[in-house]
């Protein structure tokens, strides 16, 4: 089952200290030096550079040989990126219910300056994890909830 309790789970607390979280990257132009990036940037950045995953997938569908080792390498980098892509989405999601400023600050970093790029993903991801049962009522009121939100 998908345990995805962050709201629920931690509280509000935990969710507004994610949001305000920087993350030390270390720079590699400079051997002693990191960059700070906060948590909301770094979550869309990786969100947008990996969107799209599932709608190339699809269109790729019909081109994949079983024996094609190439079409089954490819076939494994686009699972994974809509992996990356479904649960940052899925993280942005929670943390857009924590505050206005919040929410503000995601929509910012995201193209339009609007959340609505995040639906269609955790659309897909919902349907996904009710297709192999598992995901659990709860889980699956919680992002509706984040969805309509």
């Amino acid at each position: 089952m998908v345990a995805l309790g962050l709201g629920r789970a931690y509280g509000g607390r935990s969710k507004s200290s994610l949001a305000k979280a920087r993350i030390s990257l270390p720079n590699p132009k400079a051997l002693v030096t990191e960059d700070q990036v906060d948590v909301i940037s770094l979550l869309c950045s990786i969100f947008l550079a990996n969107q799209g995953a599932s709608s190339e997938a699809g269109q790729d569908e019909k081109k994949i040989s079983l024996e094609d080792e190439d079409s089954l390498l490819q076939g494994e980098k686009e699972a994974e990126k809509m992996i990356v892509e479904a649960y940052s989405a899925l993280l942005l999601a929670f943390l857009s219910t924590e505050s206005k400023k919040v929410r503000n600050s995601i929509a910012e970093h995201l193209p339009e300056c609007n959340l609505r790029i995040l639906v269609p993903v955790l659309e897909r991801f919902v349907e996904f994890h009710q297709t192999l049962d598992m995901i659990s009522s709860e889980t699956h009121s919680a992002i509706l909830e984040v969805i309509e939100y």
